[in-house]
């Protein structure tokens, strides 16, 4: 019986370890999340902001934009520990008539 409770006591003391462990990582991976959510309202308010500037060629600005949405991509996956993927191939130049 001493035996049972003492096993029994152990088990829930290592299910409140675990569940201790799993609550502090999904405290990290919102906070991760939340930083990522950021940026990319960061990188919206860019995208915004693009059509106003009428005093540098489009061109010119979207690589500006793909520039900074890829270091800022790159820097994501550094972040949250996942392997940094290549990078994405330029777009072709978008032609206006």
């Amino acid at each position: 019986m001493k035996e049972e409770k003492k096993t029994r006591e152990a088990v829930e003391q290592e299910l409140e370890e675990i569940k201790k462990k799993e609550n502090e990582e999904m405290q990290k991976l919102w906070a991760e999340l939340e930083k990522e959510r950021e940026k990319n309202r960061m990188l919206q308010a860019q995208l915004d902001e693009v059509p106003r500037n009428e005093d540098v060629p489009s061109e010119t600005k979207e690589m500006e934009v793909q520039a900074s949405i890829e270091k800022l991509d790159g820097e994501s996956q550094t972040d949250i520990g996942a392997p940094e993927t290549t990078s994405r191939p330029p777009s072709p130049p978008k032609q206006s008539f």
